[in-house]
């Protein structure tokens, strides 16, 4: 009987023990493969962070930019790919997977863009949602608040059909902002003037 009963407590002990163990080791296995799916991301994002830093101080309002001056200040694009409706898509402040800046030209990507060339939309993404005073548009910068796009926001007149976050940056450029607690962390620019009657009608 006592040795019945010793059984019972030991393997009731062997039991107590095991769980927590497996427990632990199938919190390990899961950290292990969700940092393993993570890695290319965060590598991204951290080769993005030097990138992003070492621009030095530039600004990207996109009321004066073409291909040249995009090229003088952010040098040669790192991505080149082809765009919606025959367009080109050129990247810079690139990771293995994704680019911080992005703009996008409308001319076919088999052909050359031409320096003096203005982009049709430009966004500029803040990697890691970090804070970059280096890189400019304006008087916005990324990881800064809200703030002053907001009263951007309030001293435009409301577009039909446009929300809150989308305001005119200027006569032919609209722009649209995200980000998280207040902060800019992506700004998106569209030039309405250019993109009115594309793609062309065939």
């Amino acid at each position: 009987m006592k040795k019945r009963i010793f059984l019972y407590a030991a393997l009731v002990l062997g039991i107590a023990v095991a769980i927590p163990a497996f427990l632990r080791f199938e919190n390990w296995r899961i950290r292990r493969a969700t940092l393993r799916e993570l890695e290319p991301f965060l590598s991204d994002e951290q080769e993005q962070t030097k990138q992003m830093a070492a621009l030095g101080n530039i600004d990207l309002n996109p009321s004066t930019l073409t291909l040249a001056t995009l090229e003088q200040q952010l040098k040669t694009p790192a991505r080149k790919l082809a765009g919606d409706f025959n367009t080109t898509r050129l990247g810079w402040v690139c990771g293995k997977e994704r680019c911080a800046i992005w703009a996008s030209f409308l001319t076919p990507s088999n052909q050359d863009i031409l320096p003096d060339a203005r982009p049709a939309g430009l966004v500029i993404s803040s990697p890691v949602l970090g804070e970059f005073p280096n890189v400019a548009v304006g008087e916005i910068h990324l990881g800064q608040s809200d703030q002053k796009l907001q009263q951007l926001s309030r001293g435009n007149a409301s577009k039909p059909g446009k929300s809150f976050h989308r305001v005119a940056w200027d006569k032919d450029w609209d722009l649209a902002w995200g980000g998280v607690d207040d902060k800019v962390s992506m700004l998106v620019f569209t030039n309405e003037a250019r993109l009115k009657n594309f793609p062309p009608k065939s």
